[in-house]
């Protein structure tokens, strides 16, 4: 399976599991429930060891302020995770740059980005279509949230009192 990490000298690889959703409705329609069990079942394919669970709800367009993200960051930067898994990259995030940012770091501390649903092999294609694949996120996160600002216009439109000149 592309992606899984061999395990070095039997040992098993450490993984920490990160679930984000965006907002408070996909929390409670059990999105992050679905997305441990799908990242659970992609560790044991391998010899992975799920080191811990980091969760947000939160948007993916600043991961500065995922209490959830940083918190993890700070345990695979200090050595307590060989990877980290994500049930799909807009997961760990949706902008292109912090991708970078982020992805880069990692490559810095050995730390690899896993991914159970979109897998791409670690060369330079692999990558470029990984990156081709970060800008889909970003687009499709700037289309929902200008629908979303649309609509909240619409909302408020509606509900102006029209006024009427009376002669």
């Amino acid at each position: 399976m592309a992606g899984v990490i061999p395990a070095s000298r039997g040992e098993r690889v450490r993984v920490f599991i990160y679930l984000r959703v965006s907002t408070d409705d996909q929390e409670d329609n059990t999105s992050l429930e679905q997305q441990e069990i799908d990242c659970r079942a992609y560790c044991e394919t391998g010899d992975h060891h799920v080191a811990g669970v980091f969760q947000d709800v939160y948007t993916g367009s600043v991961w500065r302020d995922c209490k959830g993200f940083m918190d993890m960051r700070e345990h695979y930067l200090s050595g307590e995770a060989d990877a980290v898994i994500v049930r799909t990259y807009s997961r760990f995030t949706r902008m292109i740059a912090d991708y970078f940012v982020l992805t880069q770091e990692m490559r810095e501390y050995n730390i690899r980005l896993l991914c159970v649903k979109e897998q791409y092999d670690d060369t330079p294609l692999g990558r470029m279509l990984q990156t081709l694949q970060m800008g889909f996120n970003e687009q499709e996160r700037e289309t929902t949230r200008q629908r979303t600002i649309d609509g909240k216009k619409a909302r408020v439109t509606k509900k102006k009192p029209r006024l009427y000149a009376i002669f």
